[in-house]
């Protein structure tokens, strides 16, 4: 892959994650089956007063976490059907009404991507632990109201004359940024140790859209549309929003520059200051007695400040009417979906671009570990509640950890809140000479259908990394 094809995937996943939703929160989630392995170099994003117990350092793509939760399960999108075939719910086959029932009047989605491509730690004897590290986080969030799945499954009522859809709740946002940041713990005799990260934020690329009006009245002659929203982008100059003659939004231009570096690191730092801003990780390790650990953390605080120099933004505000399309069409017609629904939208150019924030997704970790055969064994209990604009998010795990020697640590981990007794987590850290590598993952599917599908399954985060210790 050629660099100048790396910065145009950083630019279109932007641009398609917003396409996507717009025409059809800020959080680096870690796997959180490695919160007990002390060993994993990564652990310190989680809880910087957790500490290894060796120097390290990473370059290239030295971590990678990735995450995807949704407020739909696996088994509520694919039915398995009398004669045992499975159907996607939209198959006319389906019963589509029961997956209507099984979902609330707003289904959120949310995923993310985080990569180090840098970092160093160093430990400075009994007296503490030094940390460096670069990185690029990439987080979408969407909200998908009931009703928009209503028009396209069941489309117009054919017993009413006019049939009326609220698509509010439709909401969307994407997040690109890069931080850079140090960290510092420090023991404070023998049963306490206290950290902190503290990060510089740089903002990439934003993306949201949102209404506080959003509803059609559906009628064979026509359709009339109230609408009261806007989309915003704070990003890269090198891509424009593009308005038809008539002025309305309808799509986008790019335009790229050849002068891009030759690394990853070097392609985020070509790309433009779009925002700023400062977030910080703080973290207590307790240790009453020999072999219990009690832990606490609250990371991700901060904010990145979109300036409005790089911002474009297009709302709508009226009510109008439209042709329609045929929701009860077998097949799509002249126009594509994307252009339906972009006439549908009626965005127009704002001209008046202010400033913003957006606020990164803090997390509370309270962490309980007792150790048993001289802490070779350990039974761990971690309590985490994400803080978000769309509500508060709060998982349970409880988590067996095996930790014989420092060339080999592993956890098996379950969460008393998500996965109905179908999932668990697993983590293995393994030190081979002065190579360090490590793997998780959280919400791994314990329970198939027949066909091989996880049942109840609508989490997953999976964390993998390779370092150099001494």
């Amino acid at each position: 892959m050629t660099p100048l094809n790396m910065k145009r995937i950083i630019h279109r996943l932007c641009i398609l994650c917003a396409v996507a939703v717009s025409f059809g929160t800020l959080q680096a989630q870690k796997a959180n089956s490695l919160y007990f392995l002390e060993q994993s170099p990564g652990i310190a994003r989680s809880n910087p007063a957790i500490n290894p117990s060796y120097s390290g350092f990473g370059i290239g793509i030295s971590s990678l976490s990735i995450y995807v939760q949704s407020d739909l399960a696996l088994n509520q999108l694919i039915q398995v059907g009398p004669d045992g075939q499975t159907r996607w719910f939209l198959n006319p086959d389906a019963d589509r009404n029961v997956f209507l029932e099984s979902i609330e009047s707003q289904t959120q989605f949310r995923s993310g991507m985080h990569i180090d491509y840098f970092s160093l730690g160093i430990k400075l004897g009994d007296k503490g632990y030094l940390r460096f590290h670069s990185g690029l986080s990439i987080e979408t969030n969407a909200g998908i109201p009931k009703d928009l799945f209503r028009m396209i499954i069941d489309g117009m009522d054919a017993n009413a004359s006019v049939t009326s859809f609220d698509l509010t709740q439709t909401q969307f946002d994407i997040s690109a940024y890069s931080i850079s940041g140090m960290g510092f713990s420090s023991n404070f005799g023998e049963k306490v140790i206290v950290g902190a990260n503290i990060n510089y934020l740089r903002g990439l690329s934003d993306i949201r859209m949102g209404f506080d009006e959003l509803r059609i009245d559906a009628s064979e002659e026509q359709w009339d549309v109230y609408s009261k929203g806007y989309l915003q982008m704070a990003g890269p100059d090198q891509i424009d929003f593009r308005y038809d003659e008539d002025g309305y939004l309808d799509g986008f231009e790019q335009k790229y520059s050849n002068s891009v570096g030759q690394n990853l690191s070097s392609i985020v730092n070509a790309l433009p200051n779009a925002g700023s801003g400062f977030s910080f990780d703080l973290g207590v390790l307790i240790k009453p007695v020999s072999f219990l650990k009690l832990s606490a953390s609250l990371t991700d605080i901060g904010s990145i400040r979109w300036n409005s120099k790089h911002i474009q933004k297009a709302a709508s505000d009226g009510h109008f009417t439209y042709d329609g399309m045929n929701l009860n069409a077998s097949e799509t017609e002249e126009n594509s979906i994307q252009e339906e629904v972009k006439d549908l939208l009626r965005f127009e150019k704002v001209q008046d671009y202010r400033s913003y924030r957006s606020r990164l997704n803090s997390k509370l970790n309270l962490g309980a570990e007792a150790g048993i055969i001289e802490n070779k064994m350990s039974l761990g209990v971690l309590s985490q509640t994400t803080f978000t604009d769309y509500g508060d998010f709060q998982d349970l795990m409880l988590s067996a950890n095996f930790k014989p020697g420092s060339l080999i640590q592993t956890a098996f981990t379950y969460s008393l809140l998500h996965g109905e007794l179908s999932s668990f987590g697993a983590a293995v850290n393994m030190k081979l000479l002065f190579l360090n590598i490590f793997a998780a993952a959280d919400y791994i599917p314990a329970s198939i259908t027949p066909q091989g599908l996880p049942i109840n399954n609508a989490y997953f985060n999976g964390h993998v990394g390779l370092n150099f210790m001494f």
